[in-house]
């Protein structure tokens, strides 16, 4: 997903090429419920479009790989404990790899679900959010202040004048 030009609208970036995307950050939104049947296939979209971000980023030179994935559960209205099974293990998967999930909102249902199940404790619940907005906006914040960014004197050819190392 990316931020419409002008807006605070993040649409699939398959349907709007031109909508923003933040080097460092991967959004995906899960489009459906959350079940035994495709949980997995949920996973796999994580990780396949974190691939994608992290080899556009490697082909731009840019210094820095995919630091966040923020997975928006607007759609999902159900999650079975298999689709809870596979989320945490993406974040146990993602924490080694130094990728650290945000979620954004969930319905009431599902955050309940998230939280008798640990998940949300897990993840940790500054990294749950009710909105897309939100999350990114947090997610930079954290990339600004990370020590291992720095501004540049000379930005060109550098997103937003930083380099992560």
């Amino acid at each position: 997903m990316g931020r419409l030009p002008g807006t605070s609208l993040y649409r699939n970036i398959k349907q709007y090429p031109n909508a923003e995307r933040y080097d460092g950050l991967v959004i995906v939104r899960i489009d459906a419920p959350l079940y035994f049947a495709n949980a997995q296939n949920a996973r796999d979209k994580v990780r396949k479009y974190k691939r994608v971000a992290d080899e556009e980023l490697a082909r731009r030179h840019t210094g820095t790989k995919v630091r966040y994935i923020i997975i928006d559960l607007s759609p999902v209205s159900h999650m079975d404990t298999t689709a809870l099974h596979v989320l945490q293990d993406m974040h146990q998967t993602q924490t080694k790899l130094g990728v650290q999930l945000c979620f954004c909102n969930p319905n009431i249902t599902i955050t309940l679900r998230l939280l008798k199940s640990g998940l949300l404790d897990l993840v940790g619940r500054d990294h749950f959010f009710s909105d897309v907005i939100d999350a990114v906006q947090w997610c930079l914040n954290e990339m600004d202040n990370s020590p291992s960014c720095r501004r540049l004197e000379n930005t060109e050819g550098f997103p937003n004048g930083e380099v992560c190392v």
